[in-house]
Parts: structure tokens; sequence; C-alpha cells
């Protein structure tokens, strides 16, 4: 099984800088895709057919959005970053729109070392979904539809930074995501089997990321060192799969 992707994309953006201490950035873009998913020469018996190889219907869809971003020092200390972003899209007959605001804020709490939080809204339209079967390919993507609603996700950050003499850099971050409309295949299900009811057989859940990074570097005359290590878990949960309990996720 495999499928491609051909993508065409035009976009613009604007930067206003009407002080030193304020800045806006304004843009939009537009998206034509067009998914040319491919059938398996494996039938649904798991049997190998000469000529069962076929093409699936091509799976197009557009998005348009809209963006502003603004950057506002309020003190030579003390930077916030509020943005907003706005998405629409189309496949076949549905339609989907969604507003999704976004935030960073920085505070400089000594000369060398500074804190930071950030928080996004992300909607995206394509989904991953992951094959249960051994020995096909394990991921596909499909556009979302009016079963498959847009995988939606709130991100929050929180980190610190310090900055040492000799060339020292520190920095540790941590982060948590919650994820809705998450997918993955039935139990018994294969997107490629019937170009028809492919989205019966994909699941619709929820996902949760959360984890921290360290991160240390050092620069000496011409070289330069970086160690770093993360711990992160993440999870998925439907209601058909595992009882309805939560499991890791790779």
């Amino acid at each position: 099984n495999y499928a491609s992707i051909r993508q065409c994309e035009a976009k613009t953006q604007v930067e206003l800088i009407p002080s030193t201490a304020v800045q806006f950035r304004l843009g939009g873009r537009f998206t034509h895709t067009v998914i040319h998913p491919f059938n398996s020469s494996i039938s649904p018996d798991l049997q190998e057919r000469f000529g069962y190889y076929k093409p699936m219907k091509p799976l197009p869809f557009r998005e348009a959005a809209l963006y502003g971003e603004s950057e506002i020092r309020l003190t030579p200390d003390w930077l916030i970053r509020p943005g907003i972003h706005f998405t629409s899209y189309w496949f076949r007959n549905y339609n989907y729109n969604s507003f999704q605001p976004r935030f960073f804020t920085a505070y400089r709490t000594r000369k060398d070392q500074q804190l930071f939080f950030s928080f996004s809204q992300i909607t995206q339209y394509l989904h991953q979904v992951s094959s249960p079967f051994l020995g096909v390919n394990s991921q596909f993507w499909v556009p979302s539809t009016a079963l498959l609603r847009p995988v939606e996700s709130n991100q929050f950050d929180l980190g610190y930074n310090i900055h040492l003499k000799k060339g020292l850099h520190f920095s540790a971050e941590a982060y948590y995501k919650k994820m809705n409309n998450v997918t993955n295949f039935t139990d018994n299900g294969n997107i490629f089997y019937d170009e028809d009811t492919w989205e019966q057989d994909i699941l619709s859940g929820k996902g949760w990321s959360y984890g921290a990074e360290l991160l240390g570097t050092k620069s000496y005359k011409k070289w330069f060192m970086q160690l770093s290590y993360t711990f992160s878990w993440n999870w998925r949960q439907f209601a058909e799969l595992n009882n309805g309990e939560k499991y890791p996720f790779r």
C-alpha cells in the first residue's frame, strides 16, 4: 500500500513596525491538496491476487487561513506575543471553520536569565492513521471528513533559560498537550479494501502528550558542544479499543 500527496500553496505576509517596542505580522494562505491513495495487491482475505492492485479515487481538499500576530515589549524585561489564526476547510460537501489563539510571553528575571510561557491551539485537517496489520505500511494520510473531525490540540509550555560566563547556557522546558479527534484503525478495518466506506474503518479518540527537556550548550573558540535529555509520555484512548482504557502510543 502507498499513497502520494500533491499540494499547491499560495501565501503572503505583511510586517508592520510602528515602533521599536511594537511589531505586527498579518498574513494569509490558500492550499489545495490532493491525496492519491492506491489499493493493495493483497485481498481482504490476505491472499495475494494478480491484478487486484488498482488506484482509489483521489481525495482533494482545500484550506484557507488568515492570521495575525503582534509582538509587544511592555518593559525592557517583559515581552508578550499574542496571535490568532482562522482557518476554513473544504472536503467534498463538508466545511469546517476554526479559530486558533496563540500566546507567548517571556520575562527576564535577571540580565542572564529568562522565564517563558506559551499556549497554542492548533487544528490539523490531515489525519495520520496507523495500520494494525503487520507486513504493510504502518501509516496512511487521509483528510478530515464529516465523520473524521479535524484533530484539535491545546499545548502549554513552561521554560527557563540561563546564560553563564565562558559560553555556558542551560535551559529546562516542560510541556503538556491535549488532543481531540485523533485517529486509529478499527480492529478489523483496512482503509484500502473499500474506497466507499473507508471512513467507517477509522476510529476517533483522545490523546495526551507531556514531558520535559533539559539542554546544556558550551561554546569554546571554534568548538560548540550540546547535551540534551528528554523524557516524555504519549497516550491514546478510544472507546472501542483496549476496553476503553488509555494505552501508550509510539
